[in-house]
C-alpha cells in the first residue's frame, strides 16, 4: 500500500483547471510507458479512466485497479465487456 496524496487524474484535472502543455506530456508518457510495460507482460487493464491514474506531488502517475485487468494472447481477441459505462464507445454500448 502506499499514499498517493495528489489524487486520481479527475481531481486534478478539475483543480487545475487548464493543465499546460508540459504536465500533459509528462503524464502521458507516463501512462503510455506503463501501458506498455502492462501490454509487453500481456495485460490488459480494461477499465482505464481518469479516476484509474493517481498522481503524486512530484507529479508521478500511478496506475491503479487492476480489479477487471486480464491476460491476453496476441492471437485470440477478448470479446468480453467490462469497465465503466460511462467511459464506453457508443458503438460498444449498441
Amino acid at each position: 500500500m502506499e499514499l498517493v496524496a495528489g489524487g486520481d487524474l479527475f481531481e486534478f484535472a478539475n483543480s487545475q483547471g487548464l493543465i499546460d502543455e508540459p504536465k500533459c506530456k509528462a503524464i502521458i508518457r507516463q501512462l503510455l510507458k506503463a501501458l506498455d510495460c502492462m501490454h509487453r507482460a500481456r495485460i490488459c487493464h480494461r477499465d482505464l479512466k481518469p479516476e484509474n491514474l493517481l498522481i503524486d506531488d512530484t507529479g508521478t502517475v500511478k496506475v491503479i485497479d487492476l480489479g477487471l485487468a486480464c491476460f491476453f494472447d496476441s492471437d485470440r481477441r477478448i470479446d468480453e465487456y467490462c469497465g465503466s459505462p460511462e467511459y464506453a464507445a457508443p458503438e460498444v454500448l449498441s
